[in-house]
């Protein structure tokens, strides 16, 4: 079929706007220039896509709230449709002012906005969706001194008694973070087979440390008593220690479960608000130097890796309590007491838990 010469032009006129809109858009993907006109959210949609396959699933949490309180923000201000490129520094101090004066957040919890924040644009400047690091000029704020809260002994048979009474299984919980000095997110990391029960104590790797060290965490004999007790040694090894109402399971918990858990038991005793789950991991720790524990012994014990963290707790109080250093630590409401024969320490202890010793074998 013949065409007419304006059919024919419509025809060609049509063609070349599909060529053209094809060129286009293969050039917005390929030009580094038209990088810096992405909108925003994009950039930080694919940043949070990449973050999600190598951060913790707690951590992938708080860098997905950080970012999604900065585009709350603009939406506020009716800004979120910015690209990237207009994205200024003024914005970014305007909205760290505004978390700290409007929202009253805590001079530690805005610190932490702003690393966040300076990491996603960091990872913008990589990918050349920009030029610049607009939080690079944000000064970070004065944090308070961290005070050491401790739990002084008269809460131990309170607390105690409501666990046996009401929530058995938060007990161990409790053990875990005073007498093998766990932080709580790593409790919700061990597995079965990181239980070493004929050393009583858990492996704790790398990837589950805070510090990104592999470590030991020593299990008092009360706490391996219970721990049978509760027959999680009789558990399949691939399964998580603390799990669906705390019992071991396949579910991972995480640390905001574990605190409602203490909110309601503090709540029910009347416990004040300052002292908290981690309280009691300081508290062990204040527990050991005054029982006159060597700093070393206390840096294995608790894997802290710089002599400075354990300087900032209070020291033993006199030569009689270094003499007594052998004790290790007492169980909860047994505080008062120092029988250096009742632990786990004992004159070979060092041999026995930390000299020479290599990252144990995976149990099938």
């Amino acid at each position: 079929m013949s065409l007419n010469e304006a059919d024919f032009y419509r025809r060609v006129s049509a063609l070349i706007k599909t060529i053209s809109d094809d060129l286009r858009a293969r050039a917005s993907i390929s030009s580094p220039a038209s990088k810096k006109y992405m909108l925003l959210s994009k950039a930080a949609n694919e940043y949070l896509r990449e973050k999600h396959r190598t951060l913790r699933k707690d951590t992938d949490r708080v860098y997905r709230s950080h970012i999604n309180m900065l585009f709350e923000w603009l939406k506020s201000i009716r800004q979120e449709g910015i690209t990237v490129k207009r994205f200024s520094r003024e914005m970014a101090n305007q909205y760290i002012r505004h978390q700290f004066i409007e929202k009253e957040v805590s001079p530690v919890t805005l610190n932490n906005y702003i690393r966040c924040l300076k990491r996603f644009f960091n990872w913008v400047v990589d990918n050349n969706y920009r030029d610049d690091n607009p939080f690079d000029s944000i000064r970070k704020r004065d944090e308070p001194f961290k005070r050491r809260v401790v739990i002084p002994k008269d809460w131990d048979e309170k607390i105690i008694e409501y666990c046996d009474q009401n929530d058995p299984r938060f007990k161990l919980i409790i053990y875990l973070v005073y007498g093998s000095f766990l932080r709580p997110a790593e409790i919700c990391r061990v597995k079965i087979r990181d239980i070493h029960w004929e050393q009583s104590a858990i492996y704790v790797p790398a990837e589950n440390s805070k510090n990104k060290h592999e470590r030991w965490a020593i299990l008092p004999q009360y706490t391996c008593r219970l721990m049978r007790e509760l027959e999680i040694d009789k558990a399949p090894l691939e399964a998580y220690m603390i799990s669906t109402s705390l019992k071991p399971g396949y579910v991972k918990k995480e640390t905001r479960d574990l605190d409602k858990h203490w909110t309601k038991m503090r709540k029910a005793i009347g416990m004040p608000m300052e002292f908290q789950l981690y309280s009691f991991r300081d508290t062990g720790i204040m527990d050991l130097k005054d029982q006159g524990m060597p700093d070393h012994y206390v840096m294995k014990l608790t894997g802290h890796l710089e002599p400075a963290m354990i300087e900032k707790y209070k020291h033993a109080p006199s030569m009689e309590s270094l003499r007594l250093s052998a004790s290790y630590i007492n169980q909860i409401g047994k505080r008062d007491e120092i029988n250096p024969f009742q632990n786990l320490y004992k004159p070979d202890f060092e041999t026995r838990f930390f000299a020479d010793r290599e990252k144990p074998d995976k149990k099938d």
